[in-house]
């Protein structure tokens, strides 16, 4: 997440003391992400029947999604994943951090507990105590929060 300080913002943020840039910017946004090979890099990795486990320091790219965290289950047959500890996701216009990120491949529904995000291109940024994204990437939040103002004045 970059914020940019007041000199350097435009007009689109009136009452606070910045806004949000994406450094992920892509054209790969319409793209879907199964068009793409998933790379993960890992300390260290554990294969059963069912799953993939990736354990420490765990990153992982597939298109124009980024994701770290301390560990992620995959499950092959139902091409479900969840990732743990110290969660971050970026992909062009988001940025969501939290507790948990759970993805589910077939309904391509991303559900986050424990959420902060920033929505770049709308300037927006909050918190929520469980976030889903669709497939057409509308966002709900569960008990949460947003606001325009800087991410140290919410």
């Amino acid at each position: 997440m970059l914020y940019v300080k007041e000199a350097e913002r435009d007009r689109k943020c009136l009452q606070c003391g910045g806004k949000y840039e994406d450094l992920s910017k892509s054209s790969l946004l319409s793209e879907r992400l199964q068009n793409f090979e998933l790379e993960v890099v890992a300390d260290d990795t554990e294969v059963t029947e069912t799953e993939l486990i990736f354990l420490g320091n765990v990153h992982a790219n597939q298109g124009n999604r980024n994701i770290t965290a301390n560990v992620v289950r995959a499950n092959r047959i139902l091409e479900t994943a969840v990732a743990t500890g110290n969660v971050k996701m970026r992909e062009p216009g988001i940025l969501l951090t939290g507790e948990e990120v759970s993805f589910d491949g077939p309904s391509e529904h991303i559900t986050v507990t424990g959420a902060r995000f920033v929505l770049h291109q709308h300037h927006m940024t909050g918190s929520a105590e469980k976030l889903i994204r669709d497939k057409d990437r509308t966002i709900s939040i569960e008990e949460g929060s947003v606001t325009f103002c800087s991410p140290n004045d919410p």
